[in-house]
């Protein structure tokens, strides 16, 4: 996931409401905001998941929504918020 030019402002509103309508994309988002550059499964406990336990797939897939409106980008130290990402952490 790479940082994506930022969407439109309509694009914005309907991707901002579509994040904050899933818990697990909030918490994602909170445990990011406090804590920079975590790795899959450090992100995965920090939103008290256990990979023993739970299934990634679901996890994975709430990564890639938040990657697709531009609100999280990965690179070599980990998940990162983008500027979109801190702005939804702001609103929620």
């Amino acid at each position: 996931m790479h940082d994506s030019p930022e969407p439109k402002d309509s694009e914005s509103i309907g991707g901002i409401l579509y994040c904050i309508s899933n818990g697990m994309r909030r918490s994602i988002l909170n445990s990011l905001i406090n804590h920079r550059g975590l790795s899959f499964s450090e992100l995965m406990a920090q939103c008290g998941l256990s990979p023993k336990h739970d299934t990634t797939g679901t996890f994975t897939y709430h990564l890639s929504e938040l990657g697709k409106i531009g609100a999280l980008r990965k690179d070599e130290s980990g998940y990162h918020l983008t500027r979109m990402g801190n702005r939804i952490h702001e609103i929620v």
